[in-house]
């Protein structure tokens, strides 16, 4: 049964309902597994290997019009994944004192970012098998022979996959 992360968390935690098991993400897994009567049983790193959780998405006709803007939002974009792998106890204070009532304790959540299954980068990762297993199942009717074929040209040069 499909339910919102939010939902299927709560019913699971809560231990009644026929939710038994749930594919999640950050903050709902993390609270799933620091209950003590919930195990993790694959994730998707297991499932996928090593891959972006999260891309940013522009049109090339938007790109055109704002190339110095695309441009430097990844330069940002480089500069947060650099700052956050280096200091996450300091990126999770500023992440607290930006957004009120996130309702996760600071301890958390530079337990969350200091995740070492999370990588924080700019370059994409495993989009390749994911263009692949698309394309298989006939969900891309094209498949790229690069990454760099989904990706404004700024972002050629990172090191993806």
């Amino acid at each position: 049964m499909a339910r919102p992360d939010a939902a299927a968390a709560a019913a699971l935690l809560a231990g009644k309902g026929d939710i038994t098991a749930h594919f999640s993400r950050t903050p709902y897994a993390d609270d799933e597994l620091a209950n003590p009567a919930i195990h993790r049983v694959m994730d998707s790193f297991d499932i996928a290997g090593p891959h972006s959780a999260a891309v940013l998405a522009a049109t090339t006709r938007f790109r055109d019009a704002n190339k110095t803007l695309c441009a430097a939002i990844l330069s940002a974009l480089q500069e947060a994944d650099e700052f956050i792998k280096q200091n996450p106890g300091a990126a999770a204070e500023i992440f607290v004192a930006t957004v009120k009532d996130s309702g996760i304790s600071l301890e958390d959540l530079t337990d969350m970012i200091g995740d070492p299954d999370l990588a924080y980068t700019a370059a994409p990762v495993g989009l390749m098998r994911l263009a692949d297993f698309m394309h298989r199942v006939g969900r891309l009717k094209h498949r790229p022979t690069a990454w760099q074929e989904l990706f404004l040209p700024e972002a050629k040069d990172l090191p993806g996959n």
